[in-house]
């Protein structure tokens, strides 16, 4: 179970690392369709981020919330569908940072590999 925190939260921070530098790289920023790719990125990277902490450190207060706006998360495979779709969103912020493929095939393929764990 760490393993698995230690991945997601790990791939949640590249991907929002991505989303950060791809948003402000100065050849993406006449590139409307980027910004919003990567805004999105944050977004999405941060709701996984944050899960992942309530999991670690449980507190009511956040996790009533939610469980009612994102209770996918707390099945098996929406967490494993979420993590692919992380990962195909990454695809979209193009080549800047140079890791920026890396990370999105290594969310794509985790959700993959996890879901076929989950089996």
């Amino acid at each position: 179970m760490l393993g698995c925190f230690v991945m997601n939260f790990g791939l949640g921070l590249c991907v929002a690392a991505n989303g950060v530098l791809a948003a402000g790289h100065k050849s993406n920023s006449d590139n409307l369709g980027v910004l919003f790719i990567a805004t999105y990125m944050i977004i999405f990277a941060s709701v996984l981020l944050v899960y992942e902490l309530i999991q670690v450190w449980p507190c009511g207060m956040i996790d009533t919330p939610f469980k009612k706006n994102f209770g996918f998360l707390y099945g098996c495979f929406g967490k494993c569908f979420y993590l692919a779709f992380i990962g195909i969103l990454a695809f979209g912020a193009g080549s800047y940072p140079d890791w920026s493929p890396l990370s999105a095939f290594g969310c794509l393929g985790w959700g993959i590999l996890q879901a076929g764990l989950y089996m």
